[in-house]
């Protein structure tokens, strides 16, 4: 069986604790299903749209493709996720001063997600990983290998609509998933960054198995591409 099918097929589960990563407003006893929308018209003020199964518009956003920003109705920034070297950066509002989270790409299409819990004082992270074909990605609390509980899944099933549903857990931020839903479903930034982790490993061991002071350039050059 496929990664996409084994995703697919896997419940949604509840962490056993709050996990608070922007605001404990945005976490809920039960879970919740968002579809976003990724206009196409970029003129729009905002082309990001955050919708219930009910089609009730919840939260809109501002999709470039180094930034976006989720705003409430009311157009007060909530959160953006900003490119930065080697990893996206999600912030409070919409300027970078305030790091909430750190996004790192790992080996088999798999990002690391360091964050402070807001409900205990602790560090946490999630893994995020996606299938081959970029359509389905999940979220888990903890290492996937481990066993952690799936918290979130991203399902691209509207691609050409630019359509992603967003599957949450009871008492997760749902807010900071629906942030990382959208980097997910910008497809050619999420591969972007899942190629920098390949060409840095790579490089890394070619530079362990040689010596060479070339492959230690390419790390080095490596590390200073946006």
């Amino acid at each position: 069986m496929g990664y996409y099918d084994k995703l697919k097929d896997s419940q949604i589960q509840n962490p056993n604790e709050e996990v608070a990563v922007v605001d404990r407003k945005y976490i809920f006893p039960n879970s919740v299903v968002v579809t976003l929308e990724h206009a196409r018209n970029f003129l729009a003020k905002f082309n990001l749209k955050v919708k219930g199964t009910d089609g009730v518009k919840y939260f809109k956003g501002k999709s470039k493709s180094n930034k976006k920003v989720i705003y409430s109705l009311e157009e007060k920034p909530i959160v953006n996720i900003a490119d930065s070297k080697s990893c996206k950066k999600v912030f409070y509002g919409k300027t970078e001063d305030n790091l909430i989270a750190k996004v790192k790409p790992k080996d088999n299409r798999k990002f690391k997600i360091k964050f402070k819990n807001l409900a205990n004082g602790n560090e946490a992270f999630f893994e995020m990983r996606c299938d081959k074909k970029f359509r389905i990605c999940g979220v888990f609390y903890g290492k996937e290998k481990e066993g952690a509980p799936l918290v979130g899944r991203f399902t691209r099933d509207k691609p050409a609509k630019g359509q992603c549903t967003v599957e949450m857990a009871p008492y997760v931020d749902n807010m900071f998933l629906i942030a990382l839903a959208h980097f997910f479903n910008d497809k050619n930034e999420y591969k972007k960054y899942i190629k920098l982790a390949a060409i840095g490993a790579a490089a890394l061991a070619s530079h362990h198995h040689h010596h060479s002071s070339s492959a230690g350039h390419a790390v080095g050059g490596l590390a200073g591409t946006k």
